[in-house]
């Protein structure tokens, strides 16, 4: 009993080893996305701040559309085509839990 204990307790130091490694080799390789990673963290996060008031996002679009109204129509069909694509996609993403 005590060879197959000390059997396992050495196979899981080699586990715990190797998953150490392997945690360090993928925080090297991630380095290089955590900018670009945070900026998308951040539209994700105006994002839901917008959808919880819309009345900012109204706001904000009507200021836009006040002041910029050529540059504002002129990508409106680009933004209306990615509005398309986004609802169509998003019925075949799986939903998150609610937390």
């Amino acid at each position: 009993m005590n060879r197959k204990f000390a059997a396992v307790v050495q196979k899981r130091q080699a586990l715990v080893a190797r998953a150490a490694g392997q945690r360090a080799e993928l925080e090297v390789l991630l380095e290089r996305w955590r900018g670009p990673l945070a900026v998308v963290d951040g539209a994700y996060r105006l994002g839901q701040a917008l959808r919880q008031h819309p009345a900012i996002s109204a706001v904000v679009l009507a200021s836009l559309v006040r002041r910029q109204r050529f540059r504002v129509l002129r990508w409106s069909g680009a933004l209306l085509t990615l509005w398309q694509i986004y609802h169509a996609y998003r019925e075949q993403w799986p939903r998150r839990p609610e937390r």
